[in-house]
């Protein structure tokens, strides 16, 4: 439903998730959030987060452990996503 709510299914799940896949713009806690929040807490799931808005400054990158998706996408787009988040190919070019 939101960042909140992934927090609160995330807190003592073991094992972790090996991709984390979130909407930038959510309600309470988007996924920004979601991804500094995890971070804060040493959490270093890989993410792939969605939007259909235009990337700003303040977006995490591949270097921070995260690809972004511009909506919409391909099935085939995403999975290639998912693939290089988790270190399986080179991300999808744009």
């Amino acid at each position: 439903a939101d960042g909140v709510v992934a927090t609160e299914l995330l807190e003592g799940l073991q094992p972790m998730p090996a991709v984390i896949l979130s909407d930038v713009v959510m309600p309470r806690m988007g996924g920004m959030d979601l991804f500094r929040h995890l971070r804060a807490s040493a959490v270093e799931i890989p993410f792939v987060l969605m939007t259909g808005y235009a990337p700003d400054a303040d977006m995490p990158s591949a270097e921070d452990g995260v690809r972004l998706l511009a909506k919409p996408f391909s099935n085939d787009v995403l999975l290639q996503a998912i693939r290089a988040a988790v270190g399986r190919v080179t991300p999808p070019r744009r």
